[in-house]
């Protein structure tokens, strides 16, 4: 797997955000990358709660965390995330029809 540029393209003020918790995005290889466009890891240890505003991607995300997985969808509106305690979400962003084949 390939370090994806960093981009913060779905945050709301990014600076601030990222002085609150860590995010990583990773290319897929090969067969993957043709239904997957990224995997992305946020990370955080914080005193106080962080709430973050968040743009959604015109994709279909499977995200894991505290050991659920969850596919979200377009929202038409940005949402708030809030942040406590220490804690890790990972998920996987699909191109667009790339969730379609695993439907079946």
């Amino acid at each position: 797997m390939k370090r994806s540029i960093e981009d913060t393209r779905s945050l709301v003020d990014p600076t601030l955000g990222l002085r609150h918790f860590e995010l990583h995005r990773f290319e897929p290889d090969p067969p993957l990358d043709r239904f997957i466009d990224r995997f992305w890891v946020a990370q955080w240890d914080l005193d106080e709660p962080f709430d973050q505003k968040v743009l959604s991607f015109p994709a279909v995300h499977i995200i894991f965390e505290d050991g659920q997985a969850t596919i979200s969808t377009l929202w038409r509106d940005e949402f708030v995330r809030r942040l406590e305690g220490r804690g890790q979400v990972v998920g996987l962003m699909f191109r667009s029809g790339g969730f379609e084949p695993f439907l079946q």
